[in-house]
């Protein structure tokens, strides 16, 4: 899916969080803009910029599925994360990206992806770039799953996101 692909590698456009919070703090919807420019007749893909408020937590908001949280990996940091505003059906999509410990490699982070969301999606389609990184995609009834392992600026990355298929619960 572009949109991971190009999380990592800072494409055109931009999408902007407004300042993350930590996962105590209240539950709010923030708003996420998203640059609409086009040119040669190619849409940009969205790249999540951080806010300036460090954070430590997933993005505030509507319930995120409970396998979606930064412990997946532990010590890693959220460097980014954001969600899309609703959709007029409820629905709208969250994603984070963690930059994860040193000495991680990329099959302990496959491996940690997989164990995730094993159980509320079993079915993972895997994908490897010309760059190594690694894509994987699946969905359930409720949700689809996009997550990506690769090294970006020396550090082994991790992005984890859903886009919910019918109103959460």
């Amino acid at each position: 899916m572009m949109f991971s692909v190009c999380l990592l590698f800072a494409c055109g456009g931009t999408v902007t969080a407004g300042s993350p919070q930590s996962a105590g703090a209240p539950a709010t919807d923030k708003n996420v803009s998203q640059d609409t420019k086009k040119s040669s007749g190619v849409t940009p893909a969205p790249t999540l910029v951080a806010g300036t408020t460090p954070h430590t937590g997933p993005v505030p908001g509507p319930i995120d599925p409970p396998w979606f949280k930064p412990d997946m990996f532990p010590g890693a940091t959220i460097t980014s994360s954001g969600r899309t505003q609703k959709d007029e059906q409820g629905l709208f999509s969250t994603q984070m990206l963690l930059a994860l410990p040193a000495g991680t490699t990329r099959e302990a982070c496959v491996d940690a992806l997989k164990a995730a969301v094993a159980v509320p999606v079993p079915t993972l389609e895997t994908k490897t770039g010309k760059d190594e990184r690694v894509t994987l995609t699946g969905s359930n009834a409720d949700y689809q799953v996009t997550m990506l392992c690769g090294e970006a600026k020396g550090t082994m990355s991790a992005y984890v996101s859903y886009r919910w298929l019918r109103p959460p619960a």
